[in-house]
């Protein structure tokens, strides 16, 4: 999947969420959760704590072997 428009939107509604919280996080972050929130999709990380404070964002975890 790529960014598009509603993926953008997405993303921004996750940095402001963040923000209200007193979290904040990269914009790549936002952007990523922002597209797989977007698409319906579970996202793939080796950090879940870069992600875990957004919600509704299904994770994956990697493992690092």
């Amino acid at each position: 999947m790529s960014l598009d428009l509603s993926s953008a939107l997405r993303a921004g509604e996750v940095a402001a969420s963040l923000q209200r919280a007193g979290s904040t996080s990269g914009m790549a972050d936002c952007l990523q959760a922002g597209i797989c929130l977007r698409h319906g999709l579970p996202l793939a990380t080796r950090n879940r704590r870069h992600f875990e404070r957004v919600d509704e964002l299904e994770l994956v975890d990697i493992d690092r072997t």
